[in-house]
């Protein structure tokens, strides 16, 4: 019998983010935003705090709002996404979320 091993590949953990928070040390974000600008295999996501280049393999609807989940690329100073996941998010309410993410900020804070 051979002796053939076994190797689970894992993907780093996706680190939700606001564009403007991203950091060198990130490898995998989830970012919701505004897509602004779509041409080809790329778009421009906006999410209030920045905006950032997204490409991605397959076409796309035309959403509006969308989860972002991908890869980040480092280009010195800036910042692109190889994305994985596009996620419709029409139907979110953004200024809950927005209110939410806000309040699990400050806990999270509290209890450093």
């Amino acid at each position: 019998m051979e002796n053939t091993e076994i190797r689970e590949f894992k993907k780093p953990r996706c680190i939700e983010r606001k564009i403007n928070e991203i950091n060198a040390d990130d490898q995998r974000v989830s970012i919701i935003g505004t897509i602004v600008d779509k041409k080809d295999k790329m778009l421009i996501l906006d999410d209030g705090s920045d905006s950032i280049n997204v490409f991605f393999d397959s076409s796309i609807p035309d959403f509006k709002l969308v989860r972002i989940i991908g890869e980040l690329v480092s280009l010195g100073d800036k910042f692109e996404i190889n994305a994985e996941i596009i996620q419709d998010m029409s139907d979110l309410d953004l200024k809950l979320y927005k209110n939410v993410h806000e309040l699990e900020k400050e806990i999270s804070e509290l209890n450093v």
